[in-house]
């Protein structure tokens, strides 16, 4: 048989195999209460042996129902016919099938929390939360506040701050959720861990929006002045007014560039004369940085003759005249210009020296570009030193790395503002754009003194200040055209200084 009985409570007892769980347990305070308040719920589990019916599962609701015989003068039992060498297994069974899932446990509490919720005074009263008598009996255990007391009426052995992690887990809209909530189900995740991944993908999406602020501004665009002259004299800005400098300066007796005048920078006699005016012109673009400013030169080598490492001179030149290196980047050029390359490969790439006038440190607003995942997603870590696996919350994007990869020039930047206009050595619009992101904000004024073709023009896009220097006139006037094009047909105040 497998009846549901009514049997006098006084007449039963727990079965010797199973061990009755004495009251002061956290789960049997939560018996007493919501027996208190609903009644018996659930029926005990009995089998009959000589005419008296032994509990086998229930002892702990039995034992405050002993505690109660007023409110429990009987008791529901579901009468099973076992063996006793049956018991213990059908104990086990009972257990297992009665666990909620983590599912269930939050569909229940919040149900609970939305019957507590509204008409919160009312609801307390009825269910007695408020009561002298409970006050005197819990309130040691219980707090008066409706996640304790959905933890206690579901007989979850939590407290109410892991309980309010475990709903906003479950409250959360996103399929990254269901993965956390598999995870805590199996035991491969505690709740608390959970809750900091998933606040951890809140805090990749702020990181996310304040970056693209930081990139691209409010999309108000930036102004211009263009100055035709050498930059080894630029009085014409302020000291200290400049937060970003990015430049190309002529390569060591690569190309002759038009109009430049006596003594072009480039082709110096030696390495050691062009190391020298280029500092020159560092001297003057020092003065003009911010004390956090940076520096962003791009600058290839010299095969002439066999290798002249003007690369690594460069770079030691700046170290002696007090500049702070941060990085080296390797700017790796897709479609490298053919040149003479006798006993060795094709040259395909160069050097992006980024560095800093002062120990200060600059601005930095790291770059991405999509990662393998390409979602927000939870995955499996790195063992930890026990040898149990952790779980993080992976992005959509990835930091970009410094090697970076473009074509060498892209002839439409030229074409569409003047199809007769051409340069020497364009330097690609990306590149530019990669480093007035990573090393500015909106509002700051950036400058480039070799400004040639005008690629540094991608600031005015980002809400950025632009400045330009040039000693070629053709190369001025390009830069006008481009920069105004950007600006829509000059709606931005324009400064021209010949």
């Amino acid at each position: 048989m497998n009846n549901i009985l009514k049997i006098e409570t006084g007449s039963l007892d727990v079965h010797p195999l199973v061990a009755a769980v004495k009251c002061q347990t956290k789960k049997s305070l939560t018996h007493r209460f919501t027996m208190e308040r609903f009644g018996q719920i659930e029926p005990l589990t009995v089998v009959m042996r000589g005419g008296n019916a032994l509990i086998i599962d229930g002892a702990e609701r039995f034992e405050v129902a002993k505690q109660l015989p007023t409110l429990f003068p009987t008791m529901d039992c579901r009468v099973v016919e076992l063996e006793d060498s049956e018991i213990i297994d059908k104990r086990i069974l009972l257990n297992s099938t009665r666990k909620q899932s983590i599912r269930e446990k939050c569909r229940l509490v919040e149900g609970i929390l939305n019957f507590l919720g509204k008409q919160p005074g009312l609801k307390r009263d009825w269910l007695g939360i408020d009561g002298v008598d409970i006050r005197e009996k819990y309130s040691d255990k219980i707090k008066l506040d409706r996640y304790h007391f959905a933890s206690y009426l579901i007989g979850a052995d939590i407290s109410s701050s892991t309980l309010r992690k475990l709903m906003a887990i479950y409250y959360y809209d996103g399929k990254q959720k269901e993965k956390i909530l598999d995870l805590i189900e199996v035991g491969r995740l505690t709740i608390d861990k959970g809750y900091k991944v998933l606040i951890s993908k809140k805090k990749k999406e702020q990181e996310k929006e304040q970056l693209r602020y930081n990139h691209f501004g409010n999309g108000e665009l930036g102004k211009y002045e263009l100055y035709c002259q050498s930059s080894l004299c630029m009085n014409q800005i302020p000291d200290h007014s400049i937060r970003l400098v990015v430049n190309s300066h002529p390569y060591f007796q690569l190309r002759e560039y038009r109009n430049q005048g006596e003594s072009p920078h480039g082709q110096e006699n030696s390495v050691r004369e062009y190391v020298e005016k280029f500092i020159e012109h560092c001297e003057e673009v020092k003065k003009k940085l911010l004390s956090n400013g940076v520096l962003v030169t791009i600058i290839g080598e010299t095969y002439r003759n066999g290798y002249q490492g003007v690369c690594t001179k460069v770079e030691t030149a700046l170290e002696n005249n007090g500049w702070k290196i941060i990085d080296v980047n390797v700017w790796v050029k897709l479609n490298p210009r053919f040149a003479p390359h006798l006993s060795r490969f094709i040259s395909g790439h160069e050097k992006i020296i980024v560095a800093c006038p002062s120990d200060e440190e600059p601005i930095f607003n790291v770059v991405k570009k999509p990662s393998a995942i390409g979602e927000y997603k939870v995955i499996r870590s790195s063992s930890l030193v026990n040898g149990d696996c952790n779980y993080s919350m992976a992005s959509p994007d990835a930091d970009i790395t410094n090697v970076i990869q473009t074509s060498v020039f892209n002839r439409k930047e030229h074409s569409l503002i003047d199809g007769e206009f051409s340069h020497d050595a364009p330097a690609p619009e990306q590149l530019y754009d990669l480093f007035v992101k990573a090393y500015s904000l909106p509002g700051d004024t950036v400058l480039d003194n070799f400004v040639g073709s005008g690629s540094i023009g991608v600031a005015l896009k980002l809400g950025r200040d632009v400045i330009g220097f040039d000693v070629d006139p053709v190369s001025i006037e390009f830069c006008r055209k481009r920069f105004d094009a950007i600006l829509g047909q000059g709606v931005q105040t324009l400064s021209i200084a010949a």
